[in-house]
């Protein structure tokens, strides 16, 4: 298939002054691109809305806004890839408060929920493998029932969704889900059916990357 044959890339150049967005959109045009261009900020919003564009080339300053406040609503919208992330990172504090409580979990460092997400904050930023690797110990704490694993992959699926990811490669080692006598078939069953729940109706779709620890010998189970 040719460059030719291909659908062009849309870009949109907002830039108040035309000489310099007069210079983008002939260079953009030579490498096959459909330009369109706007002067101002007030206007940006309506453009993308109009036709999203595939590249967008943004001014600094310029009337009626500024291409640095523009960026992270850019981001908001824009679709993601998230690649090897964790399932038993990124649990909502309030989540592993109420699954503490309902399954008898009792090693948290406190049970408020502001005050426990700063504490996983600052596992998170310690600059040290081992102690970052401690806030794991809480968060696996409660994914040891079948109910609780599944609604924290659905969650899981469902804030991702919510972020504009589309695409989602999500990490866990099921041997770790196991310490109260679940199977790692019961295991994974909780895992997808949250998967598939949470991003039901969503633009997302979602995998799970399996990983055996190196304490134990079940790599060929799991895999």
């Amino acid at each position: 298939e040719t460059r030719q044959a291909k659908t062009p890339l849309r870009m949109l150049v907002v830039e108040d002054d035309p000489i310099s967005s007069g210079i983008v959109k002939s260079v953009a045009e030579r490498c096959g691109f459909v330009v369109q261009t706007i002067e101002n900020g007030e206007v940006f919003d309506a453009a993308i809305e109009a036709s999203p564009p595939d590249v967008i080339v943004l001014d600094v300053s310029m009337p009626g806004g500024s291409g640095i406040h523009a960026v992270p609503e850019l981001l908001e919208r824009a679709p993601k890839v998230l690649l090897h992330d964790h399932l038993d990172g990124g649990l909502r504090p309030r989540t592993v408060i109420e699954l503490a409580a309902e399954y008898g979990y009792s090693g948290l460092p406190t049970t408020d929920e502001n005050d426990l997400s700063k504490w996983f904050h600052r596992g998170a930023k310690r600059n040290d493998l081992v102690l970052y690797l401690e806030t794991f110990a809480h968060t696996v704490g409660v994914m040891q029932d079948k109910d609780a694993i599944e609604r924290v992959s659905f969650e899981c699926a469902a804030d991702l969704a919510a972020d504009g990811v589309v695409y989602a490669e999500v990490r866990m080692a099921p041997e770790l889900c196991t310490e109260k006598g679940l199977t790692l078939d019961e295991v994974m069953e909780a895992i997808m059916s949250g998967f598939r729940r949470g991003s039901a109706g969503t633009d997302l779709t979602i995998y799970a990357i399996l990983s055996a620890m190196r304490t134990a010998a079940r790599s060929l189970e799991i895999a």
